[in-house]
């Protein structure tokens, strides 16, 4: 294959330590879809004393704009022609970069004015999300760089997810309790921040020793137009149906995320410091059922297994409904049900994702702009996510800043974290549909495998 990535067999099996190093890259990418969603909308309300709908605003538009520049972050990585090779310089730099903004994004300015404060952190923000998706998205694309079979790709993806899983217990654990043992005021952020930010740094190096061979005579030099490129995308119907329900089930998560701090303060009349007991028992849950959803998915194909997964996050959700009402730790059996559908909510995607490329893709130069796409895809629900959760509560009456709300917003806090997320769940799970992706005539890769049955 002169013009593209040579692939290893399709009976070679990676191995553990090249896919520890990619895995480890997840923890950065976890812990920056947590952190700002746990903290932000709360730390703009609390302590900031943005209103709640602009607090919704802040935390939607810098994923908008990631939403915009993924697709050509995935173009230039594709098209990246140097002796470090495609993806290790976005790697790189992004990692730092990301690092650093981090810091600067929880050391936000209080002023008098809440617009002054609104405008500061917004900026700091959209500097950290672009400089994220510089590391991103050529990290997501590193599945299809390694291997075309579909089986294979599962067992990498499941090495991400369980780096997720961990940046999800170091973001969503620690983070909280560092918050809470800092002080809990805006210094004790940026201190948060700081340590965290060191953490991230080595882990989001680590998928460096994960990269293939790919030098610029590995590399067709013929690269087609964006906007060729973006037609070819969009006759992929079983792609576009994925993105669809991805988009739904993370603007679910994310607004459970964004709304988690109110509903631990408000209705279970709880500290900081339960968010991490929370986050542990939902990220050890998804952590342990990842290989229960990768049997499931080569059962019954991935996508009733995603729709499986869906179902029981629907049902989790609404179950938490009676939180409030009973002993915290029985609680902690409906968040441990909560995790476990969550497990099979985020790796089939991500399975599913590298097959639908494979079998549409026209070039191996386009992973990246798919990537792009789909990196772009979680960006968007986060974004809706967000914006749901200051709706929300600018709906029920929040005022920003005072610690004492009305019942009447404690209520729609009480029904959104629940029933709210619930119904989006289950959404997604009725837009599910299974259809063999058709094979582009003109793609270079045979894919035959049963695992391509997709949404």
């Amino acid at each position: 294959m002169s013009a593209q990535t040579e692939f290893p067999a399709k009976d070679t099996r990676l191995s553990n330590l090249r896919l520890l190093g990619f895995g480890a890259g997840s923890v950065g990418t976890a812990a920056f879809v947590v952190v700002p969603q746990l903290f932000l909308l709360y730390l703009s309300t609390e302590l900031l004393g943005i209103p709640a709908f602009w607090a919704g605003i802040l935390l939607f538009i810098p994923k908008i704009w990631e939403f915009l520049i993924d697709p050509y972050i995935g173009r230039v990585s594709d098209n990246l022609r140097g002796r470090w090779g495609r993806r290790k310089p976005f790697l790189v730099f992004g990692a730092f970069s990301f690092c650093l903004t981090f810091i600067i994004l929880f050391s936000p300015v209080h002023s008098d004015d809440w617009l002054i404060s609104f405008s500061l952190l917004l900026l700091a923000y959209l500097a950290c999300t672009t400089a994220f998706s510089l590391f991103a998205v050529p990290y997501i694309s590193i599945p299809a760089d390694l291997t075309e079979a579909p089986n294979e790709r599962t067992r990498i993806v499941a090495f991400r997810m369980t780096g997720s899983a961990i940046g999800i217990l170091l973001a969503g654990g620690c983070a909280p309790l560092l918050v809470y043992h800092f002080g809990g005021d805006l210094a004790a952020y940026q201190k948060m921040a700081v340590v965290l930010s060191v953490a991230l740094l080595i882990c989001m190096l680590l998928p460096l020793i994960s990269l293939p061979k790919d030098t610029p005579a590995d590399r067709s030099d013929h690269h087609a137009g964006f906007f060729t490129q973006l037609a070819n995308v969009r006759t992929n119907g079983p792609f576009l149906n994925l993105v669809l329900v991805f988009v739904l089930q993370v603007t679910a998560m994310s607004a459970s995320i964004a709304l988690l701090p109110y509903f631990v303060t408000y209705n279970l009349g709880r500290t900081e410091a339960d968010i991490s007991t929370i986050y542990i028992v939902l990220t050890l849950a998804s952590l342990v059922s990842y290989p229960m959803w990768t049997n499931i998915s080569n059962k019954l194909g991935k996508a009733p297994a995603y729709l499986c997964a869906l179902l029981l996050c629907a049902f989790g959700f609404s179950a938490f409904y009676a939180a409030p009402l009973i002993e915290f730790w029985p609680a902690m059996l409906i968040v441990a049900v909560i995790g476990l559908a969550n497990g099979g909510a985020q790796l089939i995607p991500f399975s599913l994702f590298p097959d639908l490329i494979q079998a549409r893709s026209t070039s191996a130069d386009q992973e990246g702009m798919y990537t792009g796409l789909w990196v772009s895809s979680e960006k968007l629900g986060l974004a809706l996510g967000a914006a749901v959760a200051g709706i929300f509560l600018s709906f029920g009456g929040y005022i920003a800043g005072t610690g004492d709300q009305s019942q009447s917003t404690i209520t729609v806090i009480w029904i959104g974290s629940t029933f709210g997320v619930a119904l989006i769940n289950l959404i997604a799970a009725f837009l599910v549909r299974s259809t063999p992706p058709k094979r582009s005539p003109k793609a270079t890769h045979e894919v035959k495998s049963p695992q391509t049955s997709d949404i």
